[in-house]
């Protein structure tokens, strides 16, 4: 079977139903703080493809899942229509955030961003999450404005890399379309995890049957498709796209 295929997410969904963890929506982590089975919390960064979003969280609705939707506010992604009908399905909805790179580095330009691109998604759903988007092509680190200014101030209470303390809980992103965090990646890390030497979906699911400890899964929605033309299409970019960070990397 095809790996980032919905067909896979569906047995990715089917073994985190029956490993025993208690799934919770990045909004509720710190209320379920004194949980007694460890935590297990799916995120989804909707970078592209807004109706595969959708498809996703139709799949996790039949596993009895509930997870957190990152929504970008640009034309391309912005689709008021599917985002109710994902909080309708019961997922939360986030804010992905890149208001420093729409400022090209201005801070208090991309706050106000911030503020405007909350209120737009805030007509459509509560949003108290937010995780930030990383462009590789641009120098900026939309994180770093919050070194500045307090995400709370804009009535967010989880920040997905910000106050999550990731040395308690096992991150993993498919990322650079593996689960090998150091393969594709720039700015998606969360600092020193254990060594597991995980690459495909299959690995993930094996690991989360044997390793019973607060997990957060990154998945990328425009990533997994069943349809071939889409998949290898998204497989060609994801290469393309490995070979342009490694080349930044190099450079930086």
């Amino acid at each position: 079977m095809l790996d980032f295929t919905q067909k896979m997410y569906h047995q990715l969904c089917q073994a985190i139903s029956k490993a025993g963890y208690q799934t919770t929506v990045m909004g509720d982590y710190f209320d379920t703080s004194e949980s007694d089975k460890p935590r297990l919390m799916l995120r989804h960064d909707v970078d592209r493809d807004a109706g595969l979003a959708l498809e996703m969280a139709r799949i996790e609705q039949q596993h009895g899942l509930a997870s957190t939707y990152m929504f970008r506010v640009v034309d391309s992604v912005f689709k008021p229509d599917i985002i109710k009908q994902i909080a309708d399905l019961g997922m939360e909805i986030g804010y992905h955030y890149e208001c420093l790179d729409k400022a090209q580095g201005d801070y208090t330009r991309a706050f106000e961003i911030a503020k405007d691109d909350l209120a737009k998604l805030r007509e459509l759903a509560p949003v108290k999450v937010m995780a930030m988007h990383g462009n590789p092509l641009t120098k900026w680190d939309n994180r770093d404005l919050w070194k500045q200014r307090d995400f709370k101030d804009i009535d967010i209470a989880v920040a997905a890399y910000l106050n999550i303390d990731y040395k308690k809980v096992r991150y993993f992103s498919d990322t650079g379309r593996s689960w090998d965090e150091q393969r594709g990646n720039i700015y998606d890390f969360v600092g020193e995890q254990p060594e597991h030497a995980l690459k495909t979906t299959p690995d993930l699911i094996d690991y989360i049957g044997k390793h019973h400890q607060d997990t957060c899964i990154l998945i990328h929605p425009n990533r997994w498709s069943d349809k071939l033309g889409k998949w290898f299409y998204n497989w060609a970019y994801d290469t393309a796209g490995n070979t342009v960070k490694a080349l930044i990397k190099l450079i930086r």
